[in-house]
């Protein structure tokens, strides 16, 4: 028996699929766009690819016709060869997303000592990891479950390599302290953090004991100081953002660390990245004879949705 070939769409119900699959051996943008363009002038997007490219998306704002005007789906996507498939899914990955992590203290019951922590994140967990199977086999690639501690299972997706694990002011006022992770979290994520990122307020607590903390983060390469605004209407997603003028103010530090002084006033963040900064350099190159972590102050502020006219990307800049 002859071999059949797979149906084809028409031209005008949607994109051509080209017979040679060795014309997506060098896979970009353009490539897949010249590929995938119908004789109307209209491209596709993969399904729920909520991040893709910056190129795809404007072609598919820019282009389209008055016939069918700009299409948000294409439905021969399934027939598409695997490696064309899978570098469309690798485009619609998000960049670095900024974790929001929740810290819960457990108490015995009785003596009312701690027992230890609870770990969860309110950070939504990536689009695709829920749009199909294919899509979601492709995002475990870079996702897995982590942050978990010795009292709970990891529950929060994180990409290790590109995200930022954030502490916030809502973990304040429960004696909780980057030491807490020491004790709790497992040694394998713990190592795996590449980005951290701790309020200001809450690194205030112990701001120096908190750098030999850092030496057993092993993997650690950025280290951020967050100022929280009052008026901040924090969401699921949230940014990191380049302080303004009107977030340079004087901090009041409560450690005997600092200079000697019981209580010292330092003007942030200028102030705070010349002695925090010097004290980076002392502990891990000068005493250990390791890499400091680059050392970030931003501020936080609420992802800008997408739908908004010229909204900004929510993403750590």
């Amino acid at each position: 028996m002859p071999h059949q070939q797979p149906d084809e769409p028409d031209a005008g119900s949607g994109p051509s699929i080209p017979r040679d699959a060795s014309r997506f051996a060098v896979l970009t943008p353009r490539r897949i766009m010249s590929s995938l363009q119908t004789r109307s002038g209209a491209f596709f997007v993969a399904p729920s690819s909520k991040t893709s490219s910056k190129v795809l998306f404007s072609s598919i704002r820019r282009l389209g016709t008055r016939k069918c005007g700009p299409t948000t789906t294409f439905h021969a996507f399934e027939k598409l060869p695997l490696e064309l498939r899978t570098k469309i899914w690798d485009l619609g990955l998000p960049d670095g997303r900024v974790v929001q992590m929740k810290v819960k203290l457990v108490m015995a019951k009785y003596s009312r000592h701690q027992r230890g922590i609870y770990l969860n994140s309110s950070t939504p967990v990536p689009g695709m990891l829920h749009a199909c199977l294919e899509s979601r086999a492709i995002a475990l690639q870079h996702y897995e479950l982590g942050m978990g501690s010795h009292l709970s299972h990891a529950r929060t997706y994180v990409d290790f390599t590109k995200d930022t694990i954030y502490f916030g002011d809502d973990n304040i006022g429960q004696g909780f302290t980057l030491a807490s992770l020491l004790r709790d979290i497992t040694e394998k994520d713990l190592s795996k953090i590449r980005r951290l990122a701790v309020s200001q307020e809450l690194w205030n607590y112990k701001p120096f004991c908190n750098v030999h903390v850092l030496l057993d983060f092993s993997g650690l390469k950025d280290l951020t100081l967050v100022m929280e605004r009052a008026n901040t209407k924090k969401g699921k997603s949230v940014a990191l953002i380049t302080p303004k003028a009107i977030d340079f103010q004087t901090t009041i530090f409560d450690d005997p660390d600092l200079i000697g002084e019981d209580e010292t006033e330092i003007f942030w963040p200028d102030e705070m990245e010349e002695i925090l900064g010097e004290h980076l350099v002392r502990v891990f190159a000068d005493d250990h004879g390791r890499k400091m972590p680059n050392l970030k102050f931003k501020v936080l502020a609420a992802a800008a949705s997408r739908k908004g006219k010229g909204a900004k990307k929510g993403l750590t800049k």
